[in-house]
């Protein structure tokens, strides 16, 4: 397959995050993973990481932003090679696609038999069609802060998968003048960009083709992903930085600050729809469509990292129909930002002073009382250890499209008394 590569500088969103590294003699083609076919070694042997400035407490990601066709899936190839460490294990990074955690702690070395420098590649496929035109690919420091926080990619290929029709467009097909004409119709596009390096490059080819060599040329060894949305990391102890150690282990729940600047219009005042101890509340929309309620913290909040940390642990462990919902969170630039689904009637008090919306009826207001009171149920006798929400008030209460309670807001819950214990301190 012939396809020419592009730098990425067009691509990247804040190019002043990143420097360029270039050590073409240093790649290392290891047996049974990528070859020279696969990528060149002005691929491999350039990369972009992010620029840390040499602080240790460093906490943002580098994010590249592409246009696409929507009602598409996507396949990405990302092309790794790690040509900044200086030894074995001491580059662990997170690799994002849109808002979605693809891969955690990556130690490319853990894949290539423990070579350093070694030239490898991983496979991505959009989990359904795309309902945006853009696609963002992001790279950033794991959460474990015994590690040094920086992230590397070396090159990317992004192409168009054929829909259930068989088609790469949503276009009208008009009949061909020959079948030769009409194969040619079905030829999709990669876009091939080499990140760092300064080759102008192309990349045009076949879907089929490309597949096929994949399927010839991995030998088994590329790793195929899936959105992790449960997975596990680590816990350590945390002396700086915003994210602290107890969140470590909720990082698959991490969403870009791109992703989210990209929901909410770069925080659009015009897109506020609360504002409590913690900060502004926003409405924004993911690229997948979903709805979300975007919570920025104030930094002269009183409610401040305790609170959202405390956030994070309760609702990233609890799933029941009357609990609000944890779609993500974000640390990164030391923001403090929570993001949950959308309640498209807002709070209880609302809806019981000083505003012009409609009045509930009884009937409503009793379904609201017992729908809160299985949420809090939930709480008290549904995990392990007890929760204690300890602050429990209409504003708290939050409804759907269909007025269904959901309990909000667990920045001053408590973990329960144990067996041992006659009580918890409800005072806040």
């Amino acid at each position: 397959l012939s396809r020419i590569w592009e730098p990425d500088s067009e691509f990247l969103v804040e190019k002043n995050l990143v420097k360029i590294v270039s050590k073409i003699s240093s790649v290392d083609y290891v047996p049974g993973y990528a070859t020279e076919e696969t990528a060149p070694k002005t691929v491999y042997g350039t990369c972009t990481e992010l620029n840390t400035g040499g602080d240790p407490a460093s906490n943002f990601n580098a994010t590249w932003d592409f246009d696409v066709e929507a009602g598409f899936q996507y396949f990405l190839r990302f092309h790794f090679c790690d040509i900044v460490s200086k030894a074995l294990n001491e580059l662990y990074f997170n690799l994002y696609v849109d808002s979605m955690m693809v891969v955690q702690d990556l130690d490319l070395s853990t894949y290539l038999s423990n070579t350093l420098s070694g030239a490898y590649f991983m496979d991505y496929v959009t989990e359904s069609a795309k309902l945006s035109n853009r696609i963002r690919v992001s790279i950033g420091p794991s959460t474990d802060r015994r590690i040094y926080p920086t992230a590397i990619l070396n090159g990317l290929e992004i192409m168009k998968m054929s829909n259930s029709k068989g088609q790469l467009s949503t276009g009208t097909f008009l009949p061909s003048a020959s079948s030769s004409t009409a194969k040619k119709k079905n030829v999709g596009m990669i876009v091939g960009v080499t990140v760092g390096s300064l080759l102008a490059l192309l990349a045009f080819g076949g879907f089929l083709i490309l597949f096929k060599k994949r399927g010839q040329g991995r030998g088994g060894h590329s790793k195929s992903w899936i959105p992790l949305s449960t997975a596990n990391g680590t816990t350590t102890p945390d002396s700086n930085g915003t994210t602290v150690a107890s969140i470590a282990s909720n990082s698959s729940y991490r969403i870009p600050l791109a992703a989210i600047k990209e929901a909410t219009n770069r925080f659009d005042e015009s897109r506020v729809i609360g504002v409590g101890g913690f900060g502004k509340v926003y409405k924004g929309a993911l690229q997948d469509g979903t709805k979300v309620a975007v919570k920025r913290g104030n930094p002269k909040s009183q409610q401040g990292l305790a609170e959202f940390r405390t956030e994070i642990e309760m609702l990233s462990q609890f799933r029941h129909r009357h609990l609000v919902s944890l779609i993500g969170y974000c640390d990164e630039n030391s923001e403090m930002i929570l993001v949950y689904e959308y309640m498209e009637n807002g709070t209880l008090k609302s809806h019981l002073y000083g505003s012009n919306l409609p009045s509930l009826s009884w009937k409503q207001r009793l379904e609201i009382c017992i729908g809160s009171a299985r949420g809090l149920h939930y709480l008290h006798t549904g995990d392990s250890k007890p929760v204690i929400h300890r602050d429990v008030k209409s504003a708290n209460i939050l409804l759907d499209e269909k007025l269904m309670a959901k309990v909000a807001d667990f920045g001053l819950s408590k973990t329960g008394p144990d067996l041992d214990q006659t009580h918890v301190s409800t005072a806040v």
